[in-house]
């Protein structure tokens, strides 16, 4: 007989070594889904910003402690609800209670798991992270400062500037082509500067841009005295402006700073009574944080045991489902109580401890029920769950396989009856065309000869038919759950990027459902190819682990009619995507960062309106500064030209007129007067006081359409505003890459069903885990390709055409080279 305590350590060491494999995998799939923002971030800065990818493979890393504190207790949740499920479903925990053995014994393992990764996320949070986020910061500092010129669009003018507005032509590096500074609203006095180049610097401790200009002019108005104009010119000039971006982001340096310190600076922060109230308040939740985030794999661990065996039958999705759905209830109150603690209404040590307090007061509750053969859910509960709802949904589930069931008999006796008649009345035609004269009735029977009819059941054709439906069914059902998780995990870690913001600007909690309703399309846009490539593998890899894909092959269905279905899901998908694309992205995005900019506290209303903004660039070197538009009467007031020469980027002629109306052909201007120059000096000078047409190259459609970012434009909208920057000569080779990236963004979802099927038949047995590994190795390899390969088109190494749709034709014929070795 084996001792009880030799039972018990092999039951130790084996349940530990099944939650290491679902740990590992869990702490890949939340970690890299977790990524997914930051690596979009830090694409954005290689492409726009021009940063250097030791920089940005640095941010990365710098990025994982951060995102590991919190992917720690998710990833030992989920490996503790597969672990008991796995073992419920097998009967293995039967077979340890009858042996006399508690459930509690259970525990052993799981908080020996849980010390360690516990005393793990403690050291992250006290040693790593503080460390980590001090150099972040000094990182992304730096590169803002370094790379400001990134941040000028050119073609568009820069209102940043406190008071001024920046217009550049063209960008070369870190030099600046055809540079016009000038007042963000033109008053009574004016200045404005041209010059043929410049370059910036950054003083973010003044939150200062200095600009230094070389070979210029600078024009200076008084409309009081129209005759006072007055021009000098410069070889170098030096410009010295405020950044408002800069000043803000001053504002909130001291909040952010606060995950830079360690735990005694957060104790002196505490103490030091000069401090803001509130920003003491979230130093102390900060200083409990650091301990009840890396306590939560504790609780987490012993609320999922009993969860875990109520999941016997769920498998390995419904665990994956279920640590999201307790994940998400536990940054809930993560959170909430963040904004209490900083309110003041909640002491900081019950704001931070009392999740983990709840959690670990329903895991003993559950674990007591389950371990006395209860319902996890209190008896009158449970009994009043089963009566108002089982029972009528296993009565309208019953309904509804009668119905199905009594119509295909019923469509099986039609088809039966039809082909007896037919077989019936081609037997009586041949029977009565080979039959012999009339018989005496009084004569015998003639002996004939029994008939043997075979009938052969012919090929259907139809589709879908029973193998398709069932297919689509489990693939609709792991594609909707895959996307539901990703969706959640992708909320999670941007809420945790904006709990900051959230607390200090005290934004409300509609504001914050409103933003994450809109940006749900985008995240399921971005996330539906990984959703794909995870729902195909994992499919067939359920379909192989139950021999189901034998049994096809065996009934001589080939793999490829095998995959027809999941392709037509996936196309189904690609159309949608394209259609959001199209139709839905566009004003959801638009939406997304209107409630993203209140919540960032940066403005309260955007608008892309041209009549609502007093600079805009036209056709032929055209500048246009106004205050007023008037759409029905299609009438400008106080309006301002710039004619440009875009060869020798020097000011041609200036025009002002008090109105500036169109009578259907062209502009008849009022109150003004018109310059022309040729360098410095004035060659020309007219008053406009009456009626005077005057030909402009635009008309009052210029003035009343939008300029938006090209995420808020659909691919129309933005082919459209592509032929208005070529016609007005500026560079629009970002903008193409932009174009063919929604249109190739939704063939990604296709490409990766056809990159997963030879993936998916080769798995075998080994299950949906690998499946999900597979995905997400793959998925993160086109991501990366797909970054690069934008890169060159943005920097102009490739035309946009190949560098958008490279990875697709890459991974396309990677796939099909594979489905060639794959056993049909």
């Amino acid at each position: 007989m084996i001792p009880g305590t030799m039972v018990t350590r092999v039951l130790d060491r084996y349940v530990m070594r099944e939650i290491a494999g679902p740990l590992g995998l869990g702490l890949m799939v939340f970690t890299m889904i977790l990524l997914t923002d930051v690596l979009f971030d830090l694409a954005e800065m290689i492409i726009q910003r021009d940063v250097a990818l030791g920089v940005v493979a640095e941010l990365l890393l710098l990025s994982l402690p951060h995102i590991v504190v919190l992917t720690i207790p998710m990833s030992f949740l989920f490996a503790v609800l597969i672990t008991v499920g796995r073992l419920s479903a097998d009967s293995e925990l039967v077979a340890i209670r009858s042996a006399g053995i508690s459930l509690f014994a259970l525990y052993r393992p799981v908080m020996a798991w849980a010390g360690l990764l516990t005393a793990l996320n403690i050291w992250l949070m006290l040693t790593v992270l503080p460390w980590g986020n001090t150099r972040s910061q000094a990182l992304q500092r730096e590169v803002i400062s370094n790379n400001v010129v990134g941040q000028v669009t050119p073609g568009r003018f820069y209102d940043e500037l406190d008071g001024t507005v920046l217009y550049v032509d063209r960008t070369a590096g870190e030099r600046w082509t055809g540079v016009f500074v000038g007042d963000s609203i033109l008053g009574r006095q004016s200045r404005i500067t041209f010059a043929r180049s410049g370059t910036v610097d950054v003083n973010e401790a003044a939150s200062e841009v200095v600009l230094t200009l070389q070979d210029g002019t600078v024009h200076e108005l008084d409309l009081g005295a129209q005759h006072r104009y007055s021009i000098e010119t410069f070889a170098t000039s030096t410009l010295v402006e405020s950044d408002g971006t800069l000043a803000l982001r001053a504002q909130h340096a001291q909040t952010r700073s606060l995950r830079a310190m360690t735990f005694s600076e957060l104790v002196r922060f505490h103490a030091d009574e000069s401090n803001p109230e509130n920003m003491r308040s979230l130093a102390m939740v900060n200083v409990h944080k650091k301990f009840s985030i890396p306590a939560a794999c504790i609780v987490l661990g012993l609320f999922g045991v009993p969860l875990g065996f109520d999941n016997r039958r769920g498998g390995r999705s419904s665990g994956f489902a279920l640590s999201l759905v307790v994940i998400l209830i536990y940054q809930v109150l993560i959170t909430a109580g963040e904004r209490t603690a900083e309110r003041g209404d909640l002491a900081p040590w019950l704001a931070m401890w009392l999740p983990n307090i709840l959690f670990l007061i329903a895991g003993l509750f559950l674990l007591t029920r389950r371990n006395s053969d209860k319902s996890l859910i209190l008896s009158r509960l449970d009994q009043w769950i089963r009566d108002q709802f089982w029972s009528h949904a296993r009565v309208r589930s019953r309904y509804r396989q009668r119905r199905k069931y009594q119509k295909r008999e019923s469509r099986q006796l039609r088809r039966s009856e039809k082909r007896e008649r037919q077989s019936d009345r081609a037997v009586g035609d041949a029977g009565r065309a080979a039959a012999p004269r009339r018989r005496s009735l009084l004569a015998p029977p003639a002996r004939r000869d029994a008939d043997l009819r075979l009938r052969f059941q012919l090929p259907s054709l139809r589709f879908p038919n029973v193998l398709d439906r069932y297919l689509l069914r489990l693939f609709t059902r792991v594609f909707v759950l895959a996307a539901l998780a990703g969706m959640l995990v992708f909320v999670i870690a941007n809420f945790t990027e904006l709990v900051d913001e959230v607390l200090e600007n005290d934004v409300s909690t509609e504001t914050i459902l409103q933003y994450y309703k809109f940006l749900s399309f985008d995240i399921f846009n971005l996330l539906a190819p990984v959703v794909i490539l995870i729902s195909t593998l994992v499919s067939f890899g359920l379909l192989s682990r139950s021999n189901e894909v034998i049994a096809a092959k065996a009934s001589g269905i080939s793999l490829y009619r095998l995959a027809i279905p999941v392709v037509l899901a996936a196309l189904l998908v690609a159309g949608l995507c394209a259609l959001l694309e199209s139709s839905v992205l566009p004003y959801s995005n638009a939406r997304a960062a209107d409630y993203k900019s209140i919540i960032r506290g940066t403005q309260d209303t955007r608008t892309f309106k041209r009549a609502d903004q007093q600079w805009l660039y036209g056709r032929g070197g055209y500048l246009y500064h106004f205050q007023f538009f008037d759409e029905e009467s299609a009438t400008l007031q106080h309006l301002h030209v710039f004619q440009l020469d875009l060869a020798r980027l020097t000011l041609t002629g200036r025009l002002y007129a008090e109105t500036a109306a169109y009578d259907g052909r062209q502009w008849q201007v009022r109150g003004g007067w018109l310059r022309r120059f040729d360098g410095s000096v004035v060659t020309d000078v007219r008053e406009l006081v009456g009626p005077v047409p005057v030909d402009l190259p635009e008309t009052p459609e210029f003035f009343d359409t939008e300029l938006k970012p090209p995420e808020e434009m659909g691919p129309e909208e933005l082919a459209h505003f592509i032929d208005r920057l070529e016609n007005a000569g500026q560079e629009t080779t970002q903008y193409r890459v932009q174009l063919h990236s929604k249109l190739a963004g939704p063939g990604a979802a296709l490409v990766m069903a056809f990159v997963a099927l030879p993936f998916a038949f080769r798995l075998g047995r080994r299950g949906a885990l690998y499946g999900i590994g597979i995905a997400l190795a793959i998925g993160m390899i086109y991501f990366a390709l797909n970054a690069f390969f934008v890169t060159l088109g943005d920097a102009g190494a490739l035309p946009p055409l190949i560098a958008v749709w490279a990875p697709n034709v890459l991974f396309s014929t990677a796939s099909l080279y594979l489905f060639l070795g794959v056993q049909t």
